[in-house]
């Protein structure tokens, strides 16, 4: 137990108290003698005459009477003395419990700075071998992928590197004085009411980061494995393996469609449209429509372009949708694992990031202007895996997307050497 000394000008921290016998107050080792502490009872007692056994004369009784000698007013503490002294006393009771610690203090920091070190020299490793995970997945050990095996290990590895620096920490937050342990509780709260407050502009991005990620790659799933790779002879056994094999790509399969996640990408195409004095675009779900039967016939048939393989266009298609009225102008693109485009050898991801196409686009002088075509009063963004389709909707006959079909060749060429246009920004 550690009281603070009661003698006025003491400050110390008394852990062993001790009791005066007279006035019965807590004093350090220092001050434990009535005479050190100015004891205020000594005195009183000292004062007082002593008491005879005789008695005493009826002339000296009203003189010798014990009570008739009186304490002087000056000896009485006074109230504004008690009240500082309260503050004292309370102020340095604040301040050990502020600074005391309820455990020994951390001391190994070298092997925290280690642990982080390694930490982060896994978490790079990690990094390279995910981005080299296609490479690596073509190496096969008694048929498990390479790419597969090295992502498991560094994954293990980097998990239990982090569950000790957590404990590193732990020890470090348990071992600190109360006051450090205060502030970091409040900072953790502040944060958290930060992140609760903020939560649409911090989650929303991971959100999409992790709609982002390819699966495929942490656990590969080869559509080409044959049941003679796994060189068994017994039928049921090689049904239970492509069972299980198409369960697994089920469940890591991303969504074709993500129709949410368009509508919030024209959303961010009209803000930036009205941070230019465009009107924005109503959402049309027959133009939706029509633009995921043409980010989904690219992906089935394996080719990108403004024109199909047959010659046709969107304006081939738009009758097809119900929306022969309108002039339609389309962007297109996608997120691909290799940089051949002819048609039939393309290989698209899984997803795309919408919002980061769109940058894709505004980066581009001709997709641009589409988006921030004046006359355009539709719009609708569709996606199908790694493949996205705006299309721009206006009813003038000689508007934007009037013309005929042209392939995206011919467009960069146009826009490379073209005036600006009327409107263009």
């Amino acid at each position: 137990m550690s009281i603070l000394c009661e003698y006025k000008s003491c400050e110390r921290i008394v852990t062993l108290p001790h009791k005066c016998k007279f006035c019965h107050k807590i004093y350090c080792s220092n001050h434990l003698l009535p005479e050190d502490h100015s004891c205020q009872e000594l005195l009183g007692i000292k004062s007082t005459p002593p008491l005879y056994r005789y008695p005493l004369k009826p002339d000296e009784s009203k003189s010798r009477q014990p009570n008739s000698v009186k304490i002087k007013k000056s000896e009485i503490p006074k109230r504004i003395e008690k009240f500082k002294f309260f503050l004292r006393s309370n102020y340095y009771k604040l301040k050990n419990l502020s600074l005391r610690r309820n455990h020994n203090k951390y001391s190994n920091w070298g092997s925290f700075f280690m642990n982080v070190l390694w930490l982060s020299l896994i978490s790079l490793l990690f990094a390279i071998f995910y981005s080299n995970a296609e490479q690596l997945n073509s190496i096969k050990i008694l048929f498990v992928p390479l790419g597969l095996i090295l992502l498991i290990i560094f994954g293990v590895v980097w998990i239990k590197f982090l569950f000790k620096l957590l404990k590193k920490i732990k020890y470090w937050f348990i071992g600190e004085r109360n006051i450090v342990r205060y502030i970091v509780l409040i900072l953790l709260i502040i944060l958290a009411w930060y992140g609760y407050e903020n939560r649409d502009t911090i989650f929303n991005p991971l959100i999409s980061s992790y709609e982002s990620i390819n699966f495929t790659e942490i656990i590969p799933i080869d559509s080409s494995i044959s049941d003679n790779d796994y060189k068994t002879t017994n039928s049921n056994s090689n049904e239970n393996i492509n069972q299980i094999k198409q369960d697994v790509e089920n469940i890591f399969k991303n969504e074709p469609e993500r129709k949410e996640e368009c509508k919030q990408g024209l959303d961010y195409v009209n803000i930036v449209r009205k941070s230019y004095g465009k009107t924005t675009l109503e959402w049309d779900d027959n133009l939706y429509d029509l633009a995921v039967y043409r980010a989904k016939d690219m992906y089935d048939r394996k080719y990108f372009d403004h024109t199909t393989p047959d010659g046709e266009c969107t304006k081939d298609f738009k009758a097809q949708y119900g929306l022969s009225e309108y002039s339609i102008a389309e962007n297109i693109g996608a997120q691909t694992w290799n940089s051949d485009y002819s048609i039939g050898n393309i290989a698209y991801v899984d997803t795309i990031n919408v919002k980061e196409q769109i940058d894709i686009w505004l980066s581009s002088r001709g997709h641009r202007y589409n988006l921030l075509y004046d006359e355009h009063i539709k719009g609708a963004i569709g996606c199908y895996y790694g493949v996205c389709v705006f299309l721009g909707a206006n009813i003038n006959p000689y508007g934007l997307g009037a013309g005929e079909c042209t392939t995206g060749e011919q467009g960069l060429a146009y826009w490379q050497t073209a005036e600006q246009a009327q409107g263009e920004v």
